[in-house]
């Protein structure tokens, strides 16, 4: 099973320099409310589980937007949030 939450603030992110405000995501969960929505998309049976709608919206994006589209918005984002 492979569960794909998208950032978590774990600590991880302040070694590496990176802050929590440059990340453009409204619904940034715990590192245990990602544990525990991940345990129970297991019990479920799920293969993938991607927790929260902006996380789904971005991988249906990736998965069906033409690729010019997804690396303009891309840039756009890097650009704002100074990646």
């Amino acid at each position: 099973m492979a569960v794909c939450p998208g950032p978590v603030p774990t600590g991880f992110q302040e070694v590496a320099g990176i802050t929590m405000a440059m990340t453009p995501q409204p619904n940034i969960l715990s590192a245990a409310e990602t544990v525990r929505r991940g345990i129970s998309a297991y019990v479920r049976g799920d293969d993938v589980y991607v927790p929260g709608v902006y996380n789904r919206l971005s991988t249906w994006a990736v998965q069906k937007l033409p690729r010019r589209m997804l690396v303009r918005s891309v840039a756009k984002l890097s650009r704002r949030y100074g990646s």
